[in-house]
């Protein structure tokens, strides 16, 4: 599955809740099944879909982080851009820390009494969380001498942003750093803004120019049974390589698909997965229906169960 970052979007007003997940049609279905049911845990986002109705919702990928890439970091920097706005549903500003700078009566804790073995719990937890950090860094116990500290100080001074820029290293420190860091495994790459508006820059200058085929032409395609079925009204197409967004199934709500699956027939993944499922009923009991039919379920159950450890 692709890690992406997504937005609920309200079409009525533009607003909209943001998060991020690696499988994230698994992620839109948990959203709009706690939203259908009442208890989502974003109340402001809970309350506008109660007002609107869930017709005027849209689910959209709107940012593909790369493999190795730090997903928390990449949904943190839009919660640091978008957090506390009008149009931004997000109750916290972290998602590792989702009700951080919550208003205080917002907070599932608020007015909560913490006991004092609940108390001495969290504080051991602490303790022991942060002694672990302090062992594990490589400098600890160590201290720099007067000398070494002045050189490091001038060192700095001289070039505040780049210490090792101009500085060359001998094959043996090469070497020493090159056993060190075998085997361990390393962060995922971050990138700076600017790291990112080069890289986007040169996306878009070696990209093919894409015309995207008016939508109404691009439906004249699609079956009979699927424009009778399905609801096009708030459709949003980008190109046929994008999911068409907005595509309300009169069952399971709004949904995406590709221009390509409309064109075989198919539609809505929910109604996918139920047809394959009742067909999957069917051919089952019909063949349960016949003697030679039992016979080889019976004998392939048996089979699994003896493979069975």
């Amino acid at each position: 599955m692709n890690q992406v970052i997504y937005k609920i979007v309200n079409a009525v007003n533009d607003k909209f809740y943001v998060g991020s997940t690696n499988n994230h049609r698994e992620r839109f279905r948990t959203h709009r099944n706690k939203l259908r049911r009442g208890t989502h845990h974003c109340a402001h986002l809970q309350a506008a879909w109660n007002k609107y109705g869930e017709e005027k919702f849209l689910f959209k990928v709107v940012e593909m982080v790369p493999e190795g890439n730090s997903l928390q970091e990449a949904e943190d920097r839009w919660l640091e851009e978008h957090f506390g706005k009008a149009y931004c549903y997000n109750a916290g500003k972290r998602s590792g820390a989702p009700w951080r700078n919550v208003a205080p009566e917002n907070h599932p804790n608020f007015g909560r009494i913490v006991t004092q073995e609940q108390r001495r719990q969290i504080a051991e937890a602490l303790r022991a969380h942060y002694a672990q950090s302090y062992f594990n860094h490589p400098r600890v116990g160590k201290t720099h001498s007067e000398e070494t500290k002045e050189r490091i100080r001038a060192k700095k001074k001289q070039n505040p942003q780049r210490f090792w820029l101009g500085k060359i290293r001998t094959d043996e420190t090469k070497a020493k750093i090159s056993r060190a860091q075998k085997d361990v495994p390393k962060k995922p790459r971050t990138y700076t803004e600017e790291g990112l508006a080069k890289i986007r820059e040169v996306m878009r200058k070696n990209a093919r120019e894409q015309h995207p085929a008016d939508f109404d032409a691009v439906k004249k395609k699609f079956p009979s049974e699927v424009l009778d079925k399905y609801d096009f009204t708030n459709a949003v197409y980008q190109g046929a390589l994008i999911r068409i967004e907005g595509c309300m199934c009169p069952i399971h709500g709004v949904f995406s698909q590709y221009a390509a699956q409309f064109r075989k027939g198919r539609g809505c993944p929910s109604c996918g997965a139920l047809e394959r499922a009742l067909s999957k009923s069917a051919q089952m009991k019909q063949s349960w229906a016949s003697e030679e039919g039992r016979s080889l379920f019976m004998a392939n159950r048996t089979n699994v169960a003896s493979s069975a450890p």
